[in-house]
């Protein structure tokens, strides 16, 4: 049974920081034992430049897993925007006191994987990645329902090339729970620090986080009453909420 972790606050870093503190059991030996570590952050800019991952969120992570490692991490995003994303949210100033490295998913080798009847390229890094982490928002698309922690590693991970197709496809949500098999993140974050300001019915700002991606985006969707369509296709997962 997966421990997922909810945390209220109003600082983020506090947020996400105690969130991972509390499921530390669950994750602090894998990350211990890996070798090609991967934060794959939201900065898809799926509607535009709102609503991206801040960096004081990656802060919050990268503290986290430096207590048990001190392999460099890969930050690694596929955006739809052509800009240098990382340079554009600030995330290069992490450089100055983490040992990081940055990885436009669009420009990194890729390996075809069949779905369905058609093939999608999809980040050779990404797959080859014995840690990754998705570190994603608690908001709502038009597309997906919810942006959590499986739409955005997978989305992220499929080639420039193929990244819009994929995306405006009609068995999205098939394909994503296709994807996700090869994507699993060892490690889900959500930061729901801004969502108060666009749900009125959330009070409070909040942090979650999960060594279950599935797990992690079903408390997601049951905060904001919502079903994502590909959280059928991942399989349901009992749960079990630490607050």
């Amino acid at each position: 049974m997966p421990n997922v972790s909810v945390v209220k606050g109003v600082v983020r870093y506090d947020n996400i920081f105690r969130s991972l503190e509390l499921i530390e059991k669950d994750v602090q030996d894998r990350i211990s034992n890996s070798t090609h570590i991967v934060i794959k952050p939201d900065l898809l800019h799926i509607n535009g430049c709102f609503g991206l991952v801040s960096v004081d969120a990656v802060k919050a992570v990268l503290d986290f897993i430096e207590e048990f490692t001190n392999k460099k991490v890969t930050i690694a995003e596929g955006s739809f925007s052509d800009e240098d994303v990382f340079h554009r949210h600030d995330y290069h100033d992490l450089l100055n006191d983490y040992s990081v490295r940055f990885l436009n998913l669009n420009n990194d080798d890729s390996v075809e994987v069949k779905l369905g009847n058609k093939t999608a390229a999809v980040s050779e890094t990404l797959l080859k990645s014995d840690f990754r982490i998705s570190l994603a928002l608690l908001k709502r698309d038009r597309k997906t329902v919810l942006i959590g922690s499986i739409p955005n590693i997978v989305i992220g991970s499929v080639s420039e090339h193929d990244k819009a197709d994929f995306y405006k496809s009609r068995t999205f949500n098939k394909d994503t729970a296709e994807l996700f098999k090869l994507l699993k993140p060892q490690l889900s974050v959500i930061d729901g620090f801004d969502t108060p300001e666009r749900e009125r019915k959330l009070k409070s700002s909040l942090a979650i986080a999960s060594s279950s991606a599935v797990a992690a985006d079903a408390v997601a969707a049951g905060i904001l009453k919502i079903k994502p369509g590909y959280l059928r296709y991942c399989g349901k997962a009992k749960i079990r909420v630490v607050k």
